[in-house]
């Protein structure tokens, strides 16, 4: 009956069966209905072996014995409906459509429970970095002038007060950027550009901060080569900008940084390599999954909200190119960038 309806039935002989269905991740099940009655075990047991692997498939349970006892025992074990047979085909109908609707319902608030509470570990998260930056512009804005006996003092204050505020609007940014890219409503202006040309920034950008910490950053490329991509300028600086930056971060004083970019085949190639702490092997899969913070720390008392991987990946994975990370605990960490060549018309 539900075949000649469109639906696409698998079938089972036995409860392990079944179950083994239900485990394979390559098959996704959308509604199991069962008989109370089976060889290798009851629909009771089978219904608590499914809720143990799956708590939100509807399990529809038929017999042509119905008592008040049985439906008992099938709504303790985790059955979502039942039906006595014979029954009308439109009876059977409606049962199997309003499981469906439910199911689809809950798997919907579920997905937007998640989402709630990503988005409230991100404000918790960002709000106790910014606390600290937040202290330390308030006090200092608050200080009266003849506190300074010299123009020298009150700019190491005004400076102070420059990077804390920086600090503060880096951190409001990301967590802009992680609900504008949960939502799907980060916008993408995609434009040729030269790829060397946004690398050229991020170094001058960064070079004052490597130059902070004593750090040499060593970067390379062929001046005859051509590096034209299809991108959105300001989204790619980003990403870009946040490997570097995340390289600095994380090395020690007075350690190399080295960048090149590269023609290869048919890919443009940027590569950042350090001399950090590298990543425990655990932690490479895991590397541009949202909110995960990593055994190592920054080296220099800068703020890391492990957002930013999981945002350059979706900026990268936006623009069709392909970010790799091979590092070793101790020994640093390699990000390679591989990007498709624009060809002009």
């Amino acid at each position: 009956m539900l075949k000649q309806l469109g639906f696409n039935i698998v079938y089972s002989q036995t409860a392990q069966e079944t179950i083994n269905i239900i485990k394979d991740n390559n098959q996704k099940i959308d509604l199991l209905i069962c008989n109370i009655f089976l060889k290798d075990m009851s629909g009771f047991e089978l219904s608590k072996n499914i809720r143990s692997i799956e708590q939100n498939l509807p399990i529809l349970f038929v017999s042509q014995q119905i008592t008040p006892e049985l439906i008992n025992q099938l709504y303790s074990s985790g059955a979502s409906d039942f039906i006595a047979i014979p029954c009308l085909k439109v009876e059977l109908m409606n049962r199997v459509n309003n499981l469906l609707k439910i199911a689809s319902y809950k798997e919907q608030v579920e997905e937007f429970q998640n989402k709630i509470d990503s988005h409230l570990q991100v404000l918790q998260s960002n709000a106790h970095d910014a606390k600290n930056p937040l202290s330390s512009i308030f006090s200092l804005s608050g200080m009266p002038a003849t506190v300074f006996t010299s123009t020298e003092e009150m700019q190491q204050m005004l400076d102070i007060v420059h990077d804390a505020s920086k600090i503060v609007i880096n951190l409001i940014n990301e967590a802009l950027d992680y609900f504008k890219l949960s939502n799907n409503e980060m916008q993408f202006e995609m434009l040729p550009l030269d790829i060397l040309s946004v690398l050229n920034q991020v170094v001058e950008i960064n070079s004052p901060l490597a130059k902070v910490k004593k750090q040499t950053i060593n970067f390379s490329y062929d001046n005859n080569a051509e590096y034209l991509v299809l991108a959105d300028n300001l989204k790619i600086f980003r990403a870009i900008n946040n490997i570097v930056g995340n390289a600095i971060k994380f090395s020690p004083l007075g350690k190399n940084i080295w960048i090149n970019i590269s023609r290869k085949n048919s890919d443009i190639i940027i590569q950042v390599k350090d001399e950090g702490p590298g990543f425990k092997q655990e932690e490479l899969a895991k590397v541009f999954k949202e909110n995960q913070k990593f055994s190592a720390k920054p080296t220099g008392g800068e703020i890391s909200t492990g957002l930013g991987l999981m945002i350059v990946k979706f900026i990268l994975d936006k623009h069709n190119a392909q970010i790799i990370v091979t590092s070793e605990e101790g020994k640093g960490s390699v990000f390679t960038m591989y990007f498709k060549p624009y060809k002009k018309k």
